[in-house]
């Protein structure tokens, strides 16, 4: 029987593995140390806006956000209950099995990476396995998912 998820608890949290938790936390630590090294000189020079620290102060943003939502998710001895950010996921769409890796924000040319955001990614997370989602696609057309299995291989 799959561990019960402490993330079903309240529906704004953001369920999360362990591993993926630790990752956003040092995603976080990194760029507001990254940001710290920016030449403040160059900023009393030209007060206007800078593009790289907009970017930098966005993502921090972000990250802090999920990290105040995030319900840590642990595997029980099936493996995990619910679809969570750094799990892989198998889907069936009645013609085809897909595999797919939940994210938080997946990183550019990371193929099978789907973000939490997306339809797909909004849909499957916090779903069990044998659950049927409903997703829109950009043609306007719904896909209905069966969330097959859950794991933790990325």
């Amino acid at each position: 029987m799959p561990a019960t998820p402490d993330a079903n608890a309240i529906p704004d949290q953001l369920p999360v593995t362990q591993a993926e938790l630790v990752a956003l936390e040092e995603q976080l630590w990194r760029l507001r140390a990254g940001r710290t090294r920016i030449d403040p000189w160059a900023e009393a020079a030209d007060p206007g806006p800078d593009p790289e620290r907009l970017t930098i102060n966005r993502r921090i943003m972000e990250l802090e956000e999920a990290l105040a939502r995030a319900a840590v998710v642990r595997p029980g001895a099936d493996g995990f209950a619910i679809a969570a950010i750094g799990t892989a996921v198998l889907v069936d769409d009645g013609r085809k099995q897909r595999r797919y890796r939940l994210a938080l924000e997946p990183l550019p040319g990371q193929t099978g990476t789907v973000s939490a955001t997306s339809p797909v990614g909004s849909a499957l997370l916090g779903q069990a396995v044998g659950s049927t989602v409903r997703v829109a696609l950009p043609d306007g057309r719904q896909r209905e998912l069966r969330l097959v299995r859950i794991g933790d291989e990325g």
